[in-house]
């Protein structure tokens, strides 16, 4: 009865975040994000959302891929010398009028 009675048996609670999933988010913002001293463990995708900003991710080895959903942005990889051993992470970056460098360092 009434408007707010079809609403009513939606359930109110948002589905919890996958834990699996470290997501890193950045707006209107300059900055760098250093994963080489993160606990990566159990981590199978490092997702990063940047939104109007100039970012860059040290990563301490290379990802298993990278994939990228970019709108007016420039995402890139720089592998340099790391002779670390490969990550057993996925990173995506989904980026809007952003700059996002991938940095392997070890």
């Amino acid at each position: 009865a009434g408007w707010l009675a079809p609403r009513a048996a939606w359930p109110s609670e948002a589905p919890l975040p996958d834990a699996a999933v470290m997501t890193i988010r950045t707006v209107a913002d300059e900055r760098v994000i250093d994963l080489r001293a993160e606990d990566l463990t159990g981590i199978d995708e490092v997702r990063i959302e940047a939104i109007a900003s100039d970012v860059t991710v040290l990563l301490p080895g290379p990802p298993l891929s990278v994939t990228s959903n970019e709108m007016f942005s420039d995402v890139s990889v720089d592998t340099g010398n790391s002779t670390a051993a490969p990550l057993n992470v996925d990173v995506t970056v989904d980026a809007t009028l952003s700059a996002v460098t991938l940095e392997e360092r070890s």
